[in-house]
């Protein structure tokens, strides 16, 4: 389970805005255990629970997502191959047309 916190989103519910149909609880701001720090810096802080859970917190937006370790896991190679896809230029087709895919 993925649990959020911090999260300033529309009416519509944050779980609608996931492509996956996973559950997200707005949790308290209170923290569950000592954190050990992972990684930090200027945009996210990463941190490990005494119970396990991986907290990941977004500087910008102050939102913190809390996971199990392999949850963390398929998160980060999701987002470091959007990086790459985001690094490597579109290609463009014949009618103009640009994909990312």
């Amino acid at each position: 389970m993925i649990t959020v916190t911090g999260i300033k989103a529309p009416s519509i519910g944050f779980g609608m805005l996931l492509e996956s149909p996973t559950e997200v609880f707005a949790m308290s701001k209170s923290a569950c255990g000592q954190h050990t720090e992972i990684s930090s810096n200027n945009a996210v802080r990463v941190t490990r629970c005494t119970c396990g859970t991986i907290h990941v917190t977004l500087h910008g937006s102050g939102v913190t997502v809390r996971m199990p370790l392999e949850a963390f896991r398929g998160v980060s190679a999701g987002l470091g191959v959007a990086i790459e896809k985001l690094d490597t230029p579109p290609a463009i087709s014949a009618t103009g047309s640009t994909s990312i895919n």
